[in-house]
């Protein structure tokens, strides 16, 4: 005598597709959720966003972002980008220690460029008479270079160890371009 619930039950075939299925999107949803958040962890090579909204991928000792916020310029480099200038390109890096490159961009507006220059001159120090300008510098005037391994700073609030070269001057269509490495020893 046949037993009635062979009858109910799904052919073998079936039974075996439909286990597989669910297994592979167990593994799946388990491999994307890993993924997702593998650079919170600090995986190396995954990517994560910091809480002032920089996207920064993992090493293996450390971290680099190179899509840097205003916050996270401002909190990283200790200096709040002054009115109407824009990060033309930034990238950070943090191992043991840090280190900032930045160029910043201040509008063709003399009060807005006269003003980011005294923001800058406030944090990083006056001009210097030695050194070489970068390349970048090609047809600008009024040329400034700022290193603080050459003078000591005289601004208050500035981290410990932390060093600095700074270039700006002003470009030929009146914008004040602002190359700036900043580094912990």
């Amino acid at each position: 005598m046949a037993d009635r619930s062979d009858e109910r039950r799904m052919p073998k075939p079936v039974r075996v597709l439909i286990g597989t299925l669910v297994m592979a999107l167990l593994v799946g949803g388990g491999l994307f959720y890993l993924t997702s958040r593998a650079g919170e962890w600090g995986v190396p090579y995954f990517r994560f966003t910091t809480p002032g909204g920089s996207t920064c991928t993992n090493q293996w000792a450390g971290h680099t972002c190179e899509e840097i916020t205003e916050d996270d310029f401002a909190e990283w480099s200790h200096f709040a980008l002054p009115e109407r200038t824009s990060i033309v390109e930034a990238k950070y890096t943090r191992t043991h220690d840090y280190s900032l490159h930045a160029v910043l961009r201040t509008e063709a507006d003399p009060a807005a460029v006269d003003k980011a220059w005294q923001q800058i001159a406030k944090r990083f120090g006056r001009c210097q008479d030695m050194g070489v300008p970068p390349i970048e510098f090609v047809d600008h005037t009024e040329i400034c270079l700022i290193n603080s391994r050459l003078r000591p700073p005289e601004t208050e609030g500035v981290p410990t160890g932390e060093t600095w070269t700074v270039a700006t001057a002003i470009a030929p269509d009146g914008t004040r371009l602002t190359i700036m490495d900043i580094a912990s020893r």
